[in-house]
């Protein structure tokens, strides 16, 4: 299984560099954009604190279509990538161009959730329909449907884990190697060589996203490295289940998803508890709270995180190949939601407590009774009379 992940990647090295400098090239245009020269790709990031510029999933799509190109016009009869994963691979540049051109109007102009939901919809199902045919021999309904919530859950999920500087570098190269690891598992060279050029086209991203980051993902970032990784995911399905049985090889994919998966499930889940729209960001993801709570810095934080779920993955793995890898997903799903859990649960808790208290506040205030500020109180006094005992007589004979 070693050898065969060593041959993989020492034959097509040259498909790894070039994914590495096609990258480059469209980052370092990117940075040098100016509103008079490059202007299609000059996009300030309006809440910058660096003047950083978004696009940066560009990079991602040029990178990984050129990679694919390469590998299209290099292979041969005894090239170790299969035909059949080659024909899914060439076929998932088209939902990757759909995702860019949809993620570069949304970073232009801001379509609504709606709007880019649906073309999400569109980009996935038309892979997942492609795909089904060529891998789902009984019940293709359900995996079409299977298929079509886990890309769309991937997209969102990998796009909510873009919130800090070199966050997605760092992250998407565990993400990475653990797809990787399923490619050597199931023998597939190309689930391998996808692994590596997109660790490749982070690499070149992590030049320009390091702190004070100059270039950011953008919209397109998220949804075509999320798509990536449903590619994988297919992918590996597709070829472990010449091994296993579906419910087995979906199992390991599940490990290898877990991470975006917990993030979008946690954060949807939060904002519907706390009576917030599920679509509407927030600061209250790991993420923030982590680097807010022990005073870390972007970097510092991506790192911590990476080094976590590269340890949750491991174990997952180690279960899942010694046991089962049903227990394995379990393990890794309920080790992140724990973490979640047990490290944010105070400041959701008190932000809750604070939503309701102004809730509150604002119901009162909208009927009769007067809710009056403290400050309002400080300059009422009271005075106290005291009767005389004629008047108080008087009284009670009255």
């Amino acid at each position: 299984m070693t050898l065969f992940f060593q041959e993989t990647l020492f034959d097509n090295s040259a498909m790894i560099i070039i994914s590495f400098m096609v990258a480059f090239t469209t980052y370092y245009l990117i940075n040098s954009s100016r509103e008079y020269f490059l202007s299609f790709l000059y996009l300030p990031a309006s809440k910058s604190p660096t003047n950083a510029k978004l696009l940066g999933g560009l990079g991602f799509t040029t990178g990984i279509t050129a990679a694919v190109v390469y590998l299209t016009a290099t292979h041969t009869q005894s090239s170790l990538v299969t035909k059949s994963d080659l024909s899914f691979v060439l076929f998932s540049l088209i939902p990757v161009t759909l995702l860019t051109v949809s993620g570069y109007i949304d970073d232009r102009f801001e379509i609504r959730a709606r709007y880019k939901l649906a073309l999400q919809l569109l980009a996935i199902s038309t892979f997942a329909s492609y795909t089904t045919f060529h891998v789902a021999l009984n019940q293709p309904l359900v995996v079409f449907g299977s298929s079509v919530v886990l890309g769309i859950l991937l997209i969102n999920g990998t796009n909510l884990l873009d919130g800090l500087d070199t966050m997605t570098v760092k992250l998407g190269i565990v993400v990475s190697l653990a797809f990787a690891y399923l490619g050597m598992k199931s023998e597939s060279s190309v689930v391998i060589l996808i692994s590596a050029c997109t660790i490749a086209v982070l690499g070149s991203f992590y030049l320009f996203n390091r702190e004070p980051a100059r270039i950011y993902m953008g919209e397109i970032g998220g949804s075509v490295v999320g798509f990536l990784f449903y590619t994988q995911a297919t992918l590996c399905y597709k070829n472990l289940i010449k091994f296993q049985n579906g419910y087995k090889a979906f199992s390991w994919v599940i490990i290898a998803c877990s991470l975006p998966l917990c993030e979008l499930g946690i954060s949807f889940l939060r904002r519907v508890i706390m009576k917030k729209s599920p679509f509407r960001g927030d600061k209250l993801h790991l993420h923030y709270i982590l680097k807010s709570k022990y005073k870390l810095s972007a970097s510092a934080t991506s790192t911590f995180m990476a080094i976590l779920y590269g340890s949750i993955f491991s174990l997952g793995y180690v279960v899942a190949k010694y046991s089962l890898p049903q227990l394995g997903a379990l393990v890794s799903v309920a080790l992140i939601v724990s973490f979640y859990v047990s490290t944010c649960y105070k400041e959701w808790a008190s932000t809750i407590s604070e939503s309701l208290s102004k809730n509150l506040f604002l119901y009162f205030e909208e009927k009769t009774v007067h809710v009056l500020n403290s400050e309002t109180l400080n300059n009422i006094s009271v005075t106290v009379m005291k009767s005389s005992t004629k008047n108080r007589r008087s009284k009670k004979a009255a």
